[in-house]
């Protein structure tokens, strides 16, 4: 069986409360997060995450 994942693009916020993270995309593979994730603004911290 061939496992499939998407991938979460989420942007971190230090400076509020809990829950201090948002997502902001969606991506069928992790190469495309990837490339999003190089043209963001760097003032913000970002997670990827696999969801099965």
């Amino acid at each position: 069986m061939k496992t499939e994942y998407i991938w979460g693009l989420f942007v971190v916020d230090e400076r509020t409360q809990f829950p201090n993270y948002y997502p902001i995309g969606i991506f069928s593979t992790r190469e495309k997060a990837l490339n999003q994730l190089r043209k963001l603004a760097k003032e913000y911290d970002y997670e990827l995450v696999r969801v099965y």
